[in-house]
């Protein structure tokens, strides 16, 4: 191979790399690493929740330059802008998630759900699906934050989001091994 074609083929994959979907995967990849490297049932941890919200803040600036376009980087967007709190992000995760299942994205319906259920969660109202847990210091475990009572088991289904049966099985198991009152607080 020639210098210069040499040259070009690492320009070219310089510039894949840099490309807005490349950008998007190596958050997506790093919000996986993340999740990957939290203990299951541990306490919140704030310094997890800022690097959420830092990925966040770049998928919302690509979204408002036009840069989320296909269903994969849809999908993969809507998924960093469900771990905030921030409502607007919230909504543009829902809007995402749509899009990206109409793109045929199977995983999509279960991140909009994520993000129906997290902003009635932030906005204190009962969940929608059964997506959200929150953490209850005071028993040091976390807890199926509250239904609406009016969702079935198989609108749920629809989405991806097990049975409510299943939600509370899963709560079981967050908290499996933990004792009462906190004194595993994941610290």
């Amino acid at each position: 191979m020639s210098t210069r074609a040499l040259l070009l083929a690492v320009l070219a994959a310089a510039a894949a790399c840099s490309s807005p979907s490349a950008k998007v995967g190596r958050l997506y990849a790093s919000l996986q690493s993340d999740v990957a490297d939290h203990r299951t049932g541990s306490a919140p941890d704030p310094k997890l929740q800022e690097r959420h919200d830092a990925r966040a803040a770049e998928v919302r600036a690509m979204v408002e330059r036009g840069e989320i376009t296909g269903p994969k980087d849809q999908f993969e967007a809507a998924v960093l802008l469900v771990e905030t709190r921030d409502l607007p992000s919230l909504k543009l995760a829902e809007d995402l998630a749509r899009r990206a299942a109409a793109g045929g994205e199977k995983l999509a319906p279960r991140v909009g759900a994520e993000a129906v259920d997290k902003q009635l969660v932030v906005q204190h109202l009962p969940q929608k699906y059964g997506t959200q847990y929150e953490w209850v210091q005071s028993l040091g475990q976390w807890r199926l934050y509250t239904l609406d009572p009016s969702t079935t088991d198989s609108e749920r289904r629809a989405v991806g989001v097990p049975s409510l049966a299943e939600l509370y099985d899963g709560e079981k198991k967050m908290n499996a091994g933990r004792t009462s009152r906190g004194s595993d607080s994941g610290h």
